[in-house]
């Protein structure tokens, strides 16, 4: 939902929290096509979150299009709404699926998976609760 997201951001995000929740009720109610659009039309230069996206390696990338959490931070970022959208795509992967409600929204409108969100955690702080499984993977294909 959109109030995990915010309680993550608030948490895990403090160099770019201030920014994300002062635009949390334009998140909360425009359509993410709505921000697309503005995005499009305004840093994105024409293109979409999803080709900026597709140009990063391992979360970074020089296209400038791509708010990374260093560049939504900083003071020449004005975190409009549809850069914060941005930001929330490429570093928290909240796609054009996502609305907020809990559940992925598919294209025609049904509800999908459920989603959760929670901050990355090494392997080592999970203690005994964790373990380590090989699995034998067969895509029974023959050679």
């Amino acid at each position: 939902t959109w109030a995990g997201v915010f309680r993550v951001v608030r948490e895990v995000y403090p160099a770019v929290a201030p920014k994300v929740l002062a635009r949390a009720d334009e998140l909360c109610s425009l359509s993410f096509a709505e921000l697309e659009a503005r995005a499009a039309a305004g840093f994105l230069r024409g293109g979409s979150y999803f080709e900026v996206n597709e140009g990063a390696v391992g979360g970074t990338s020089d296209d400038p299009r791509y708010l990374d959490t260093a560049r939504l931070a900083a003071e020449a970022c004005e975190g409009r709404v549809e850069e914060v959208r941005g930001w929330l795509y490429f570093v928290l992967g909240l796609s054009d699926l996502f609305d907020g409600e809990g559940a992925t929204k598919l294209p025609d409108g049904s509800r999908g998976v459920p989603e959760f969100l929670m901050r990355n955690r090494r392997v080592e702080e999970f203690g005994a609760a964790f373990a380590w499984v090989d699995l034998e993977v067969s895509c029974g294909f023959s050679e």
